[in-house]
């Protein structure tokens, strides 16, 4: 509409309502809770947040440094709470005496996992702390065996010019097994 005064008093009822609703909206939201977390523990239940706290208690109970060996499989969806718990394990730690092993598998690239805190620079912070450890070292793998070339084109038109550590993806699900080739288990 052209008249300013009819926009400025949709802002005032749309203001008033909202201040009535929010208080509202997070009663509602805090009950929900409650009855939520009554219901876990009348049932025994634990949700992923509780796990991810319970972990954390254990490892800072049994000190820095329990674990000996970690299998990280879909790193790129690793958040920053899972990975502070990662740490917590104490494989990724230079000054321990005993040896470990880290195996962390991802690519960035596929990173979904956002609204959960997901980020592609954890996954590049986890490749550096790696990197660092005595006789560490990371592979990547450009190598696609599973994707039709016109998505693997696409897929490189998209990821090469947005993410700085991006490698291109090479189809090879035209490569066959041979008796050259052998498959170790």
């Amino acid at each position: 509409s052209g008249d300013w005064s009819s926009d400025v008093c949709s802002s005032d009822l749309l203001i008033a309502g909202l201040s009535q609703s929010v208080p509202a909206l997070y009663r509602l939201t805090r009950e929900s809770l409650a009855v939520y977390g009554q219901l876990k523990s009348s049932q025994g239940a634990l949700d992923f947040d509780d796990l991810m706290s319970h972990a954390r208690s254990v490892l800072k109970q049994v000190g820095s440094g329990p674990v000996q060996h970690l299998l990280l499989d879909e790193a790129q969806d690793t958040n920053a709470d899972q990975w502070a718990l990662v740490q917590l394990c104490g494989v990724l730690r230079t000054d321990v005496s005993r040896e470990t092993s880290v195996f962390i598998v991802g690519d960035a690239a596929q990173s979904i996992y956002s609204f959960q805190g997901a980020e592609p620079d954890i996954f590049y912070t986890m490749a550096t702390a790696v990197r660092g450890m005595p006789g560490g070292s990371v592979a990547k793998s450009v190598q696609n065996y599973r994707c039709s070339e016109s998505v693997i084109e696409f897929v490189n038109g998209v990821f090469s010019g947005w993410m700085p550590e991006f490698q291109p993806l090479v189809d090879r699900k035209s490569t066959r097994l041979n008796s050259s080739h052998q498959i170790i288990s």
